[in-house]
């Protein structure tokens, strides 16, 4: 059986892939962000929304005043709250909502 220098050469540059791709993996992994969930006590709809710094610290203004409006709280392990403004008007009816 003869000595074939091309398939150890693949080999080689199999084994080089494999540790390239083990290192990609391992970086994006490592740099996944970290876990967030819904805070369900913080993510409310309103009726007819007015944003308030002291209500949602942290988030800029969304200028939906008025507006039916989805707040979502974001919260991450850490306890931070970031907030999420969704304009409901254009998806929904307003005038068919009982107001609670």
């Amino acid at each position: 059986m003869s000595y074939d220098l091309t398939k150890k050469t693949t080999l080689k540059h199999l084994q080089s892939t494999t540790m390239q791709l083990r290192s990609y993996v391992d970086t994006k992994i490592a740099n996944l962000p970290v876990e967030k969930f819904l805070d369900q006590a913080k993510t409310k709809f309103e009726y007819s929304f007015t944003f308030n710094a002291e209500t949602y610290p942290g988030a800029t203004n969304p200028n939906l005043d008025g507006k039916a409006v989805l707040v979502m709280a974001v919260k991450g392990v850490d306890n931070s709250v970031a907030y999420s403004f969704l304009d409901l008007s254009e998806l929904i009816d307003v005038n068919k909502i009982d107001k609670v």
